[in-house]
């Protein structure tokens, strides 16, 4: 009797609808599951670099495709994480400001790409340095032309490619001073050098230094520059100049 009762109760399970229902729902996302993580289809197959393409692009490319190949037991497009490749790609390429990598179903990852601007060169003892305007250095430039070049007699780390070496209010400044110059007929500034928090001294082609305050108007002191060389300073008295000093209400020079 307890066999047959058993028995009965088994069969009365098994003809549930809510049995079947549940069974089936498993089964849908089980496979569903499998498909998204091992289905060829959805397996990640290509790598593009969206923008201009050039070597850097197909550095990149190469790279986030080798990271893609880690991650062995599964390439899926679902399972990958987008948010910790932009990190690695940004560590990893100094002269990446900032990446984005968006996916795009069955097996295609797009990254964007905003790379850095040369805003300045910085100079460490015998070593030059690309630097963007937020004073952060990217690369070891092939020349050293057109832009200014900037050094800091306070900074005291050991830098590498990536670091910030200049706060953003201090290059600001020396931009603008190396601005000012520029727009001088005749004088071509060699680089600048940051003393302290307030002084930069501005050194020209010619040999001579002017001396600047970078906690006062910056403007203004250029504009005293471009004063003197208009109604005291002469060309031939350009030859035999050592200095002007621009920190003080009146400008003084030797």
């Amino acid at each position: 009797m307890k066999k047959v009762k058993a028995l009965k109760k088994k069969k009365f399970f098994l003809k549930k609808k809510s049995f079947w229902i549940f069974f089936l729902l498993l089964l849908f996302f089980a496979l569903s599951f499998y498909a998204a993580v091992f289905w060829e289809k959805f397996q990640i197959k290509e790598v593009r670099i969206m923008g201009e393409e050039n070597d850097f692009s197909a550095s990149v490319r190469s790279f986030a495709a080798e990271e893609i190949e880690k991650f062995s037991w599964t390439k899926s497009i679902f399972l990958f994480d987008g948010s910790s490749m932009e990190k690695i790609l940004e560590k990893e390429f100094p002269e990446i400001k900032k990446a984005s990598v968006e996916k795009t179903i069955p097996g295609t990852l797009n990254i964007f790409i905003e790379r850095r601007k040369e805003a300045a060169f910085w100079n460490f003892g015998e070593y030059f340095f690309s630097m963007d305007e937020e004073g952060v250095i990217f690369r070891e430039p092939e020349r050293i032309e057109s832009l200014p070049v900037i050094s800091d007699m306070e900074y005291a780390g050991s830098p590498c490619l990536g670091d910030k070496v200049i706060n953003e209010e201090k290059l600001a400044g020396a931009l603008l001073i190396s601005r000012g110059i520029e727009g001088i007929s005749g004088i071509e500034l060699e680089k600048m050098i940051i003393l302290s928090g307030k002084r930069l001294n501005a050194v020209t082609a010619e040999g001579w230094e002017v001396y600047f305050n970078l906690e006062e108007d910056l403007i203004w002191q250029t504009t005293k520059l471009k004063l003197l060389f208009q109604e005291e300073i002469s060309l031939e008295r350009r030859k035999t100049l050592e200095y002007i000093d621009l920190r003080f209400e009146k400008a003084f020079y030797k």
